[in-house]
């Protein structure tokens, strides 16, 4: 489950993008494409992000296989 649906109990409200001439008030248009470009840009970023991450994870992980009754050995971290 999403953080939202945990807290709402619901699912999110969906996000409409603005097409232009929907409004005939200036202000109103201004602010719902200000609002597009503010979720464009943060689509982007967020993009960017998860490539930082996968790059980061992709150059420390090595893939591991094991096989039944293969002796391994654990680290155990205490937990508080």
């Amino acid at each position: 489950m999403a953080p939202f649906q945990i807290v709402y109990c619901h699912d999110p409200p969906s996000i409409r993008s603005y097409e232009p001439g929907e409004t005939s008030v200036a202000v109103v248009a201004k602010n719902m494409t200000e609002h597009d470009e503010l979720l464009a840009d943060a689509r982007i970023r967020l993009e960017q992000a998860k490539d930082v991450y996968k790059r980061f994870y992709d150059k420390h992980h090595r893939d591991v296989r094991y096989n039944v009754e293969d002796w391994v050995w654990l680290r155990l971290r205490h937990r508080a």
